[in-house]
């Protein structure tokens, strides 16, 4: 039976309890300023619109259930006493009645409500019996006299006392597993000059890190992070998490927020449940913990979140970003407070998600590196590339999507030569400091440098296969013979330089901090007999000489999901299992079982929030 809006706003007045959040006013200021800019003040919509809007209004985002009638003396561990609101059921799976045309604010509005209540509804932690008690109680809030069409319709409409039951069971099943991938990044142009002020360009590379979230059985609460690549792997009881300290008033954090520091006192919170961690990654294990505090509840499901990566690690590549990412975009999803990329997204929700990801990935990365630039998250989130600068260290950095960066082939090496960037970035100073006019007029060359390749590389007319590219090459040449000249070079990286160059089938320039780590070399299109045999010959020669090397490319997709985490055809799917996922042998098993290229994008394999942003014009 429809609902009609004051039905609708009465069940919201009744059966919603009061959020426990002193941010609920910013986040209620936040969703009604999406609706001003959208809602139309008449018309088919606008009665529809106002409904949804109540609900949204009252499914703010860091919701946390208060005891029942509001009592509080209810004993830890006794999450029967406590109960979600039951029009989360009611509504979880209600089909709206849209008007014949409905705008697409509409749309998207009623899907986000949806995602709300679905994930609001599967964090719930008490049993059937209660749940169905509650429900059986009360008088259900579907009831109207409104004709059809005016308001919300649902499936579930029908509901009665003696079908709570079975309602309630239908309503329990855990969410699906999933996946969320982020790619590495490079720098192009701008190394160490971007240090000091001026600009670089930053890239996607395709070489990705790949997050498996695996939900638990509703009566296991406990949570899981195994990083398989670096031998971490640990579980925490979800109960025994300082969850009091961080929604303390004075230190909740909610989705929408931005964090530009790390508190102290929530970090030494944190150690008691970090103290049985004692490898060289405990800071990633801290990174994930801060952010799932801060994003999630007492009441989240249980989870195993594994994470695979093709990414080399500690070779300046973003590996760590990439991993920020993957766990920022999870938790959000995780507790429905991302839409997942679809065209129903408009172009202003489409930018603050990939805003919210990326700003709580920062806030990884901040658990990691102490004062990262925010460069490599930024890229990790949103693919393609970035000119980023950063003049004032005291404000936040410029950056500028360049939306019509091509996807370029490339080949990256790996020289296995460790090297440490702080020593690297204080000898440029001490170079700086002992030749001020010489080394300054290097670091401006290195800046226009940069910013010819911008002007080539953000243009929709770039060719790959013509003049474009080899001044594109070029560039990456001149680029390199300035950082050798600033001392960041390495014998090994000269040496890949001398074999790729050499055999004439590229440009290479060390990438990073130099010292070691990685180079890469833009290729040339393969036009004539005997491209690939050279191609191949210097992959060899560079293996045979104890590096690694990767065929990548260079400007591809940012944070993506696959949800649920299954491939083939749609009646053919299979589950990616947490098993099968750990089982893939090395990158290329990884690549092969749930890869973005292998599975390509679309419905029914992995989605990017960046396909749903226009280009700029």
């Amino acid at each position: 039976m429809p609902v009609s809006h004051e039905d609708l706003q009465m069940a919201v007045d009744r059966d919603f309890l009061e959020v426990a959040s002193p941010s609920r006013k910013r986040a209620e200021s936040e969703v009604s300023r999406y609706y001003d800019a959208q809602e139309p003040a008449n018309g088919p919509d606008s009665d529809l619109l106002d409904g949804v809007r109540s609900l949204s209004l009252s499914l703010i985002p860091d919701a946390e259930f208060l005891p029942v009638n509001g009592s509080s003396s209810s004993t830890a561990g006794e999450s029967a006493s406590y109960r979600p609101p039951k029009i989360f059921f009611a509504y979880a799976n209600c089909s709206f009645e849209l008007p014949t045309s409905p705008s697409k604010e509409l749309v998207f509005w009623v899907d986000i409500t949806q995602e709300f209540l679905r994930g609001l509804a599967s964090t719930a932690t008490e049993s059937t019996s209660v749940a169905s008690e509650t429900l059986q109680n009360s008088t259900p809030p579907f009831t109207s006299n409104e004709p059809a069409g005016t308001g919300l319709s649902g499936r579930t409409r029908s509901l009665s006392r003696t079908r709570s039951l079975s309602y309630m069971k239908r309503m329990e099943p855990e969410l699906p597993d999933f996946m969320v991938s982020a790619p590495a990044k490079v720098i192009m142009y701008g190394e160490h000059a971007v240090v000091h002020g001026k600009a670089a360009i930053a890239a996607a590379l395709s070489l990705r890190s790949y997050l498996h979230v695996h939900h638990l059985p509703r009566d296991n609460r406990t949570v899981t992070l195994h990083l398989a690549d670096i031998d971490l792997n640990h579980t925490w009881d979800i109960e025994s998490l300082p969850w009091d300290f961080f929604n303390s008033p004075t230190k909740k954090r909610i989705h929408f927020d931005t964090v530009t520091s790390l508190d102290p006192e929530l970090l030494e919170a944190l150690q008691p449940s970090l103290a049985p961690i004692v490898n060289k990654y405990h800071s990633a294990a801290t990174a994930f913990l801060y952010v799932y505090l801060c994003l999630g509840s007492k009441h989240s499901p249980a989870s195993v979140f594994t994470l695979r990566s093709t990414i080399p690690i500690g070779a300046g590549l973003g590996s760590s970003a990439s991993i920020t990412v993957c766990l920022s975009a999870a938790l959000h999803l995780q507790s429905g407070m991302l839409v997942r990329p679809s065209a129903k997204l408009f172009e202003e929700e489409c930018t603050r998600q990939l805003k919210r990801i990326n700003d709580w990935a920062f806030v990884g990365e901040m658990c990691i590196h102490g004062n990262p630039s925010g460069v490599d998250n930024t890229v990790a989130t949103g693919g393609k590339a970035v000119l980023f600068r950063r003049g004032d260290y005291s404000k936040p950095p410029e950056v500028k999507r360049l939306e019509y960066f091509p996807e370029l082939p490339l080949m990256l090496v790996n020289t296995n030569q460790p090297r440490r960037t702080a020593e690297l970035v204080a000898a440029v100073h001490g170079l700086r400091n002992s030749h001020p006019t010489t080394c300054g007029l290097m670091l401006d060359a290195i800046d226009n440098v940069t910013a010819e390749a911008m002007m080539l590389l953000d243009n929709k007319h770039f060719r790959p296969d013509d003049s474009h590219l080899t001044r594109l090459g070029e560039l990456v040449r001149i680029n390199h013979g300035l950082l050798v000249s600033l001392g960041v070079s390495h014998p090994k990286l000269e040496r890949v330089r001398q074999i790729v160059d050499g055999s004439g089938i590229g440009w290479t320039k060390l990438t990073g901090a130099g010292g070691g780590g990685c180079a890469f070399s833009v290729l040339k299109p393969i036009q004539m007999p005997g491209d690939e045999a050279k191609k191949l010959k210097v992959e060899e020669t560079l293996k045979e000489e104890g590096m690694v090397t990767y065929e990548a490319t260079l400007g591809g997709d940012g944070v993506g999901v696959l949800w649920p985490a299954m491939v083939g055809k749609q009646e053919e799917r299979t589950a990616i299992t947490k098993e099968m996922f750990l089982a893939a042998e090395g990158d290329e098993g990884v690549e092969a079982l749930v890869g973005v290229k292998t599975l390509g994008s679309g419905r029914l394999a992995w989605g990017f929030w960046r396909e749903w942003l226009p280009e700029e014009a």
